[in-house]
């Protein structure tokens, strides 16, 4: 087992004084901007439901909404002072916000794009460090010190334990039927949908920093094998479900805050925040390679990072948050991927299946361009309820990990 040494502010100070110098000789800044939300609270995380539509949680049950892409925010009511932590949504309608305190920690959902929420578990013991969301009805949370994952296939009606440990854990990332635990010593994995998980036998231990309600580090995986663990040491990269795995210290020294961001259209940021610097990495072609974007000098908290299509959202301290301006969408739309979309036409439900690649998003527009439905899905397989639709022809856009597809489908 390698053995990690926590250092000390000031060895923390060293390493990013040594990566400021070795950065500044080559970077060259990209264009971030700056957007006041009229807050001074820390904003903990962020959920981008469209390129203008973003909403974002933190300090004091502060929930933020803006739909003109951050020009205005609106203030929402959470009902709650507590700290909200981590903010995530199934479709541009249903979402999740959990939060807490050391001792007491809350749940709350909405079905109407942000506009109210309400709150659907109160009597947690700890607070929610972390969510993941599967789909409408299938959600999963995590709570700090307590060391239970707890799940959800009715929209958060019902929990059910799916893993107990006496570790504290800090992080899921689910993708269809496989997901991955990070706890303060282990890594465990499901391939069963979260019933059962076992222990990684890997030579690395996961090395954090404690914060009373918020994870140091992060997870995030691009398909089933693939990808990323970021904590206050050197992030890590696997193509193989941890079997193998290989640091990549030109990512710079010890942070204090690692998260990233991949999207379909394989763009990507990984967000580093040291002690007298952050550092903001950029990819293009789905984490493979990563150049410097951004440094911003100074000791800055980043907190969450999201994006949708071609625009991030970048969470900070004191109320501040973070723009990239439209980049290019790198995306590539691919005519001979086989996708099986039936029945159609359709009457009740549609069917998405495919057997070469990974569904991430599916966007639904009817005859004159208006988007009618969206979908964030990470499976090869997909059901969608077509029931409420009026008749006539649709458009729906497959996003995958290889490209995307447009089908023109009929409702009857």
């Amino acid at each position: 087992m390698k053995l990690f040494m926590f250092k000390t502010n000031r060895m923390l100070k060293i390493d990013s004084l040594i990566f400021l110098l070795t950065i500044l000789s080559y970077t060259t800044q990209a264009q971030w901007q700056c957007l006041s939300t009229g807050n001074t609270v820390d904003l903990y995380s962020v959920a981008c439901i469209s390129k203008d539509t973003v909403i974002v949680c933190g300090d004091s049950g502060t929930i933020l909404k803006t739909i003109n892409s951050g020009i205005n925010w609106e203030n929402k009511i959470s009902g709650t002072d507590y700290n909200l932590n981590v903010i995530k949504f199934a479709n541009k309608n249903i979402g999740y916000i959990g939060g807490g305190n050391i001792n007491n920690g809350i749940l709350l959902k909405t079905i109407d794009g942000g506009e109210t929420w309400s709150p659907i578990l109160t009597d947690s013991i700890h607070s929610i460090i972390d969510i993941f969301v599967i789909d409408a009805d299938t959600v999963y949370f995590l709570q700090y010190w307590s060391g239970k994952l707890m799940k959800s296939i009715d929209g958060g009606n019902t929990w059910n334990k799916t893993l107990i440990t006496d570790e504290y854990i800090f992080n899921i990332f689910m993708i269809d039927s496989v997901g991955y635990i990070v706890t303060n010593n282990a890594f465990y994995k499901t391939v069963n949908y979260a019933n059962s998980w076992k222990k990684l036998e890997i030579n690395f231990s996961p090395r954090y920093l404690h914060n009373l309600t918020l994870s140091s580090s992060c997870i995030f995986f691009t398909n089933v094998d693939t990808g990323f663990y970021t904590d206050s040491q050197y992030p890590i990269r696997t193509i193989d479900g941890f079997s193998n795995y290989f640091e990549n210290e030109t990512w710079g020294g010890m942070s204090v805050h690692a998260r990233m961001k991949i999207l379909p259209n394989h763009i990507g940021y990984f967000i580093k925040s040291m002690v007298d610097i952050c550092i903001i990495f950029k990819t293009i072609d789905n984490g493979n390679t990563w150049e410097v974007d951004k440094y911003i000098p100074g000791y800055t908290y980043f907190f969450a990072i999201d994006g949708y299509d071609t625009v991030f959202y970048l969470t900070s301290e004191n109320g501040i948050i973070y723009r990239t301006p439209e980049i290019t969408n790198n995306i590539q739309t691919y005519n001979n991927i086989e996708i099986d979309i039936f029945p159609n036409p359709v009457t009740h439900q549609l069917t998405i299946a495919n057997e070469q690649c990974q569904i991430k998003e599916i966007r639904m527009y009817n005859i004159v361009g208006k988007e009618v439905k969206n979908f964030m899905v990470y499976n090869t397989e997909i059901i969608l309820d077509v029931s409420d639709l009026q008749k006539g022809i649709y458009f729906i856009k497959i996003i995958s990990d290889q490209g995307s597809i447009t089908k023109k489908i009929v409702k009857q």
